[in-house]
């Protein structure tokens, strides 16, 4: 095995493994939440957390896969790329703050719905800044240390969310606990950050800004526009059908959201080495794509299968009778996730190539078809219209992003089909043994 291999292998390991003890501890607060408060105040939970959630891409831009891709080619400039990131994003996280609270008095959202958006603005501010330190990690392919990251501010809201929950605390400690987990997640960033890779240097190059925000204008619209699926639902439904309904639709869209780390595992974890291929070998990069189409495909068809014959038992066990309704959400939802899967490869394959002007129009577009008939369709049918709209929109992306991959000759027909050889290990499809 060559020592390319080892290292992606490795990383990848340890990307699944911080994934999944994150999402096990995410499974369990959503479980813990949902049995231990109202449909009605898991559904303000879920409303706060989706407002803050759209504008929190204020706070990012693009940056996040700026400073991951342009690392993985240029180590040796990591304290000047992380130092001006880091200041970028507290810049950008006080104009943040200042449009969530605008926005949220002028819905005029209930005074528990407004306490809970306060302490996720805190909380996303710190998860956002945690990224400019744990980015590194990942360019420098020592991917365990934001795995550790990770997994810390998912177990610690865990913990805090089920003391302040047994508090008496309700909905509200939750938030609390949110705030709490990623500032002790921050700092514990920053500590490995300084031991591991460097320091900060806290001059602003507004070169380097003016340089980064001119090269992110299509990340930003691609990391803008990607949160929306799934957000603005919450708000809709939240206007035409009340919390309740936003709760129970949002108890089967986490269930399927916590399951998009199996495809997007190995397209993070090849996403280094298709950055450089996008332009050293165009072939390689091309059947590189067609491999982890298939890989993710079939992977999340079977996951997908076995999830919707299991809709009643998940729900049940997971949330308890009282959510009942959300059996049938799952089914249709369920199989958001291999839509999601196949349309990652493409979002991070195109950002590999500079073309994230075309993913954000095809996203934009998806978006606003999303939010048209999530409309249209929750005034007459509620959460199933919406549950509907949401997969029909990620359907009609990915035939966009597959009729742009035929015409420009990314993808074909031959290396499409299927063979004895895909198969194979994930050793295979990352080393290139397939590749000639």
């Amino acid at each position: 095995m060559t020592q390319t291999a080892r290292i992606v292998i490795k990383n990848s390991f340890w990307l699944i493994l911080g994934e999944i003890l994150s999402k096990i501890s995410i499974f369990f607060l959503i479980m813990m939440v949902a049995r231990k408060v109202s449909i009605s105040d898991f559904g303000k939970y879920n409303l706060a957390m989706s407002v803050v959630m759209i504008f929190s891409v204020m706070n990012d831009l693009g940056l996040n896969i700026f400073l991951f891709r342009d690392l993985s080619r240029n180590k040796n400039q990591v304290t000047r790329y992380v130092s001006n990131v880091f200041l970028m994003r507290i810049s950008l996280s006080i104009l943040m703050t200042i449009v969530i609270i605008l926005f949220s008095h002028f819905c005029n959202y209930d005074p528990l719905t407004i306490k809970m958006i306060y302490f996720f603005i805190g909380w996303i501010i710190f998860v956002n800044v945690t990224y400019t330190f744990r980015t590194p990690f990942k360019a420098f392919e020592v991917m365990q240390w934001d795995a550790v990251i990770s997994f810390s501010d998912n177990f610690l809201r865990l913990i805090f969310s089920g003391l302040f929950i047994y508090l008496g605390m309700g909905v509200l400690g939750v938030g609390l606990a949110y705030f709490l987990a990623a500032v002790i997640a921050f700092f514990l960033g920053i500590v490995i950050y300084y031991r591991l890779i460097g320091r900060l240097d806290f001059r602003p190059d507004f070169t380097l800004w003016k340089t980064a925000l001119l090269e992110v204008r299509y990340l930003a619209l691609v990391a803008i526009l990607v949160p929306m699926f799934g957000k603005f639902d919450s708000l809709i439904l939240s206007y035409f059908k009340g919390d309740e309904s936003v709760g129970l639709y949002n108890a089967a869209l986490k269930l399927v959201w916590m399951l998009v780390f199996i495809p997007g595992f190995v397209t993070q974890a090849a996403f280094p080495k298709l950055s450089q291929l996008a332009f050293s070998d165009k072939s390689k990069y091309n059947r590189m794509i067609c491999y982890l189409l298939k890989v993710n495909l079939v992977f999340t068809l079977l996951i997908s299968a076995l999830i919707f014959f299991g809709a009643t038992q998940i729900i049940t066990i997971i949330y308890g009778a009282k959510y009942g309704s959300s059996i049938f959400l799952l089914k249709i939802l369920i199989w958001c996730f291999p839509l999601h899967g196949l349309n990652g490869v493409f979002i991070y394959g195109f950002s590999a190539m500079n073309k994230q002007k075309i993913t954000s129009i095809f996203i934009g577009l998806a978006i606003m078809i999303n939010i048209a008939f999530a409309a249209f369709l929750a005034s007459l049918f509620g959460h199933i219209g919406v549950s509907f709209a949401t997969m029909g929109s990620l359907l009609f992306l990915l035939c966009l992003f597959v009729i742009y991959g035929f015409r420009h000759k990314i993808l074909s027909t031959a290396v499409l089909k299927f063979c004895a050889e895909d198969f194979n290990t994930f050793k295979n499809l990352l080393t290139f043994k397939q590749i000639k």
